[in-house]
């Protein structure tokens, strides 16, 4: 199911009725994306703050699995993310 949201969350979003709610979900989106990434890659977020939780290691390989799926899913819908959230998607390295 979570593989499928990059496909399917894209489809809902672009409806001309979920059109109004699409910037909210992109964005919230896109803050658990970010938050999952320097969980996952034990980067600091850019402003130096340490405000998330050290993922445990048995978690890890999911979170490493859910942070494939959204930031394909943020890439889909990087248009209702602004230009500084783009440009810095763009620069996550997930392999």
């Amino acid at each position: 199911m979570l593989s499928d949201l990059p496909v399917t969350l894209p489809s809902l979003v672009t409806e001309p009725s979920w059109e109004v709610v699409a910037e909210s979900i992109v964005s919230t989106l896109w803050t658990s994306t970010e938050r999952i990434y320097y969980l996952v890659t034990d980067k600091g977020p850019p402003d130096n703050t340490n405000s998330t939780q050290p993922i445990d290691g048995s978690e890890k390989d999911i979170a490493s699995f859910l942070l494939h799926v959204m930031y394909h899913t943020c890439t889909c819908l990087k248009e209702y993310l602004p230009l500084e959230k783009q440009l810095r998607l763009a620069n996550m390295l997930v392999t």
